[in-house]
């Protein structure tokens, strides 16, 4: 079955090496450097997980997981990166994000995290 996720990421290099190594594991991959193209993406394709860093160009990863949340017939899970020195996972609880990744990004932390969705 084949999975597909959308990264949310306004580092293009950083966006570009993360789908290319879920690329390479399988994954088909959208990206988004905005908030709109996020939700657009969202929109038009079928996504079974978002990876959307904290800090997006034109809005945030919280408006984006706010915005998949209040979608009822989304029951996708987002997963949320950032490199934001000062919070800690506990204060992203408030924002209902299934999984928090601090950068840089273990991409066997990923992996692995991606596997249990799979496996849903």
């Amino acid at each position: 079955m084949d999975k597909s996720i959308l990264v949310a990421e306004d580092n293009a290099e950083l966006l570009n090496l993360i789908c290319e190594y879920l690329n390479a594991n399988g994954w088909t991959t959208h990206s988004a450097t905005t908030l709109d193209q996020a939700t657009q993406l969202l929109e038009k394709n079928k996504i079974d997980v978002v990876l959307t860093d904290f800090h997006l160009a034109e809005g945030s990863g919280r408006q984006l997981c706010r915005w998949v949340k209040n979608k009822k017939e989304m029951k996708i899970p987002v997963f949320m990166m950032t490199g934001t020195p000062y919070v800690t996972e506990n204060d992203f609880n408030i924002y209902q994000f299934d999984k928090v990744f601090i950068k840089p990004v273990k991409l066997k932390e990923l992996k692995e995290a991606l596997n249990s969705i799979q496996e849903l």
